[in-house]
């Protein structure tokens, strides 16, 4: 995964067991081990390496629907929540 380098060294150097460099990494490109990631943590990771490599358009486009879904009055399973939604 694509990485800063300052976040690669980071990485790489307080968790060897679960970052190493490869023939790539001084591009920032980095080998995750997923046996010593947990998903959170992967799931963020992938957001930030996204986030290095994808046009800007795209990052904020990505950021206004992060804004819309923050700013949205929804449970974790899609329904509407609030009074309005509450049974009588």
């Amino acid at each position: 995964m694509k990485l800063s380098l300052k976040e690669q060294a980071d990485l790489v150097g307080s968790r060897a067991a679960a970052f190493s460099l490869n023939a790539w990494s001084r591009q920032g490109w980095t080998n995750v081990h997923l046996a010593h990631v947990s998903v959170e943590e992967c799931r963020e990771l992938i957001e930030q390496a996204w986030r290095i490599v994808a046009p800007k358009k795209l990052v904020r486009l990505r950021e206004q629907e992060n804004e819309v879904v923050q700013g949205a009055d929804t449970t974790a399973d899609g329904t509407a929540s609030g009074p309005e939604s509450e049974p009588r």
